[in-house]
């Protein structure tokens, strides 16, 4: 059966994170939830130790062949967002540019 759920956009994005973690379907995700649910199950996982993960998540290389490290979304936001205040700075104090 087909059916339409509103869910918070925070929400949604947690649930599409999982899924591609787990290397599943978002929709075996969300039903896998709801059977543990209905079944009074509060610690549902959908994790199946015997099974690789077909959809691993990519992991970024440096040119030198070390590692990238994972990072969360908040963390890569700070990033950003420090990167725009780096930015802004030197926008606004062009004596203080580096110069090549």
């Amino acid at each position: 059966m087909r059916t339409t759920l509103d869910l918070p956009d925070s929400l949604y994005r947690g649930l599409k994170i999982r899924a591609a973690q787990q290397g599943i379907k978002l929709k075996d995700l969300v039903t896998g939830y709801i059977e543990a649910g209905l079944k009074g199950d509060s610690a549902y996982s959908t994790t199946n130790e015997s099974k690789p993960n077909p959809h691993p998540i990519p992991v970024a290389w440096a040119g030198d062949g070390t590692e990238t490290p994972s990072r969360t979304n908040a963390e890569w936001f700070s990033i950003l967002e420090e990167e725009k205040l780096a930015e802004s700075n030197r926008i606004s104090n062009p004596e203080k540019r580096p110069t090549a």
